[in-house]
């Protein structure tokens, strides 16, 4: 019987939508996760057939939906091919030891991902559930006080396959020694070391903040990013799965807990004043770090609240993240050099 701490997830980057065969595919990447949701969640009809003996006739397969994703913790490097997916764009530069930016884009990115069970063997090779053409239709990042900096990504695709054969999906990388590319192996980043106050900013619209929260002794205890493609699947005649995957609006949404100190953030909730908001993550020595940064956002709600005896009176923000014509994106991850 299969055990979780037996199962292993590779991903592809697909060079052509819903790609299968091991020439159109790069490498297997091995994951991080701390747990995952992917499935074909396949729709059925009952026969509606009348019979005089009461019985049902048929159980027939009417359509399917790859979908699903995956949780993770944050570490440097391991996610960056991923994160291109999320943002519909790439990285500037691939080359670890420079720094790199990205941007919200257009451009649609694609993923196998194959989910290894490698305590159920056929022989000696093991069980391999893949997912295939899979498109990021969701990104969300939580850095919370006492916490390590955690996410997930999920996913809508094209079909799914079952198989005890890995050359179907590139060969022995998906269980070999040596021929799929081990998951980075850096620290996985908390919020106290990795998370400093000094490094949350905010300040005028179109602008890259240099004023912290801390400095008008604003402290926070939980922020969160969303971003949501608003991917769907398109279903057609004669196709068990999607036929293609249609892409909505970029929606780009965070929360702000924070301890309330001053009327700031209150006030620019009444005025419906547009701040830019920064934030970077990473240790001390700056050779592992992600700065994001949001140029134009709104808050859409500002809860205050005495919550009851005994208790901090909280500020709790949520807010949306523009497009700025300034910088020309809604949002910008850079990528420090030199990581160690």
């Amino acid at each position: 019987m299969a055990d979780s701490n037996r199962t292993a997830l590779y991903y592809y980057v697909e060079d052509n939508w819903g790609a299968t065969t091991a020439a159109s595919l790069t490498t297997a990447q091995q994951m991080r996760i701390t747990g995952e949701s992917l499935g074909f969640n396949i729709e059925s009809i009952t026969s509606a057939e009348i019979r005089s003996d009461r019985a049902v006739t048929d159980l027939i397969q009417t359509g399917a939906n790859p979908s699903g994703g995956f949780n993770f913790e944050f570490s440097p490097q391991a996610f960056d091919k991923l994160i291109e997916g999320a943002m519909w764009s790439s990285w500037s530069t691939y080359t670890w030891t420079t720094a790199a930016t990205i941007t919200n884009g257009t451009t649609e990115k694609d993923y196998t991902f194959a989910r290894v069970h490698e305590d159920v063997l056929d022989s000696t090779n093991p069980l391999i559930m893949a997912f295939t053409g899979m498109v990021c239709n969701s990104w969300n990042m939580t850095v919370s006080a006492n916490s390590v900096i955690s996410g997930s990504f999920d996913y809508i695709g094209k079909t799914a396959t079952v198989t005890n054969d890995a050359t179907s999906y590139g060969g022995t990388e998906l269980y070999g020694t040596t021929d799929y590319t081990a998951a980075p192996a850096y620290e996985v980043m908390n919020a106290v070391t990795d998370a400093a106050s000094a490094n949350i900013k905010m300040g005028a619209v179109s602008t890259t903040p240099t004023a912290t929260l801390a400095d008008s002794n604003v402290y926070v205890q939980d922020m969160s990013f969303s971003i949501a493609n608003n991917v769907r699947g398109q279903a057609a005649v004669g196709v068990l799965g999607n036929a293609d995957i249609g892409v909505g609006q970029l929606d780009v949404t965070g929360n702000l807990t924070a301890y309330l100190a001053n009327k700031d953030m209150y006030a620019y909730f009444l005025a419906n004043t547009a701040r830019s908001f920064l934030f970077t993550l990473g240790d001390s020595s700056a050779k592992n770090t992600y700065t994001f940064h949001f140029p134009n956002i709104k808050f859409e709600s500002d809860a205050i609240n005495a919550s009851g005896a005994n208790s901090d009176v909280m500020e709790n923000l949520t807010w949306r993240a523009l497009y700025d014509s300034t910088f020309g994106y809604t949002m910008k991850i850079t990528r420090s050099a030199n990581q160690v």
